[in-house]
This record gives structure tokens, C-alpha cells and sequence, in this order.
């Protein structure tokens, strides 16, 4: 009987070994995480024993856009929420920094995406939010290049490239950020993050870096329910597009964490 345990735990010991190329003790990694709940943001998103990607990120996510349709006519989805892109025109894309991007250096005058005044934009007076993108750039035009415009009568969200500059500027209703000197390198993708807090100003982010803040911003501005237009001004000509392309866009109504960001830049997300 004793004889039968010993080959028994042999048995078992060996098998162990094997699944676990040589050593009899798997540890915390080997088995995963049964207990893990992706959605708890205590610990940053991540899930030990079972992947690095920063569940997180689908908190809060009003859209996402990954740009991986290829057709020139065909709306852009929004992968993880309700707020399409719809198509003006033809539009181009490019390979972008996973599967495809929007080549707004492509737009013709008068082609162009946007959305229809998307309730899920219309940030109250506390509201907080984050955007995130990626942006190449072809060509330093000599004129005001659009990433994303969302503009009223009033209240806005503007984030754009001043003329003949390397800077990137996020304008809200008038309060703004530089990040001054981004775009030394043309056709090299930047990843670039803004975060809009209410109480402490806007933050600007550049490749997963903290990169500069401007505190000067009220807790008043609403920004109402203006159509949004991505790669362009407000659909107007070609000379305001960005000239280049931009990849996995996404908003978020409350400020992205250190892990968060880090997890947009270096692709271990459930987004892209």
C-alpha cells in the first residue's frame, strides 16, 4: 500500500514538472487568477497569473475608434460604443500603428467624417475627461491642421497643429495646452494624451511621458452637443485637415490613470 502512494506522488510530481518545464512549483503565475476581476481598478486593471492588459480602459469609454476599415466610402466604427463616424464623400487610410489608420492628409475638399452632435460629448460644468490618439505626421503644412474638432457658437474641444509648427495644442473653450515641439519626425507615430480635469487644469502626455499641464481652467465650461469632426474643421477645406494620419482614437469622461495610458502606448489594452 505504501509502495502504491510513493509511485502514486511519483506519478503526480513528474507530471507537474513537465507541465511546468522542470519545476515542482508552478507559483503564483502558472495557475491563473480565478479570483481576478478585470473591472477592479484597485490594482491598476491587471489581472496577475493571467495577462498584463489593462482591463480598465473600458471604464467610463464613451468611444473608441480603431480606423481598420479600408473602404473609401465606409463609415468608421466605433469600436466599443454607439458614435459612428459617418463618410463625406471618399476618404483614404493608411497602415497604421495596429491594423489600419484614417489618412486625413487624403481628405479632398469637402470629403471628410463626423458625427452628429453625439450626446455622449456634451461634458457637464464637472465633468471630467481624457482623449488619446495616435497621430503621424506626412507633411508640416503651412496651415492650422485639425485632429479633432468639436466646435459650437461657444463651448469647444479643439485639438490641433498651429501653422508651420511642431507644437500640438488642445484648446477648451478658450483655456489651452501646448505641447510644444511633439512633431520633430515626419512619418513617425506619436501617442499623445490629453487629460481635462475640472479642478486642476489640462495635462498632456506624449508617449506614455507626462509632458506638460496648464492649471488655468475653470469648472464652468459645458461642452454642448456640436458635431465632431476628426481630421478636419468642421468639414471645410482641405488646407485644414491634418496632414497625415491618426489611429485608435478614443474618450473617455473621466481622467486616465498612469497604467491606463501606459497600456494605450505600449498595446496592452482590450481596445486595439
Amino acid at each position: 500500500m505504501k509502495f502504491l502512494i510513493f509511485i502514486m506522488i511519483f506519478t503526480s510530481c513528474n507530471v507537474l514538472k513537465t507541465l511546468t518545464g522542470g519545476e515542482t512549483d508552478p507559483g503564483d503565475d502558472f495557475f491563473p487568477n480565478n479570483n481576478c476581476d478585470p473591472s477592479n481598478t484597485s490594482n491598476g486593471g491587471f489581472c496577475p497569473g493571467n495577462d498584463n492588459n489593462v482591463y480598465s480602459l473600458s471604464n467610463n469609454l464613451i468611444s473608441f475608434w480603431r480606423f481598420d476599415e479600408s473602404g473609401g466610402a465606409e463609415n468608421r466604427s466605433d469600436n466599443f460604443g454607439n458614435n459612428h463616424l459617418l463618410v463625406t464623400g471618399s476618404i483614404s487610410f493608411d497602415s497604421g500603428v495596429r491594423g489600419n489608420a484614417l489618412q486625413s492628409s487624403g481628405f479632398a475638399s469637402g470629403n471628410y467624417v463626423n458625427i452628429g452632435s453625439p450626446s455622449g460629448f456634451n461634458f457637464g460644468t464637472g465633468t471630467d475627461f481624457s482623449i488619446a490618439f495616435w497621430i503621424k505626421r506626412n507633411t508640416q503644412s503651412g496651415f492650422l491642421n485639425y485632429i479633432f474638432d468639436k466646435m459650437g457658437a461657444t463651448d469647444e474641444i479643439q485639438v490641433s497643429i498651429p501653422a508651420s509648427s511642431t507644437n500640438i495644442n488642445i484648446s477648451i473653450d478658450g483655456f489651452f495646452l501646448d505641447l510644444n515641439g511633439v512633431l520633430t519626425s515626419l512619418s513617425t507615430w506619436y501617442h499623445i494624451v490629453f487629460l481635462v480635469d475640472r479642478d486642476a487644469g489640462i495635462t498632456g502626455y506624449v508617449n506614455g511621458n507626462l509632458f506638460s499641464s496648464n492649471t488655468a481652467i475653470t469648472t464652468g465650461v459645458n461642452i454642448n452637443n456640436n458635431v465632431l469632426h476628426i481630421g478636419t474643421f468642421n468639414g471645410l477645406g482641405s488646407t485644414d485637415n491634418f496632414a497625415g494620419s491618426i489611429d485608435s482614437m478614443g474618450v473617455w469622461s473621466h481622467l486616465l490613470n498612469d497604467d491606463e495610458i501606459n497600456g494605450l502606448y505600449h498595446g496592452n489594452n482590450i481596445l486595439d
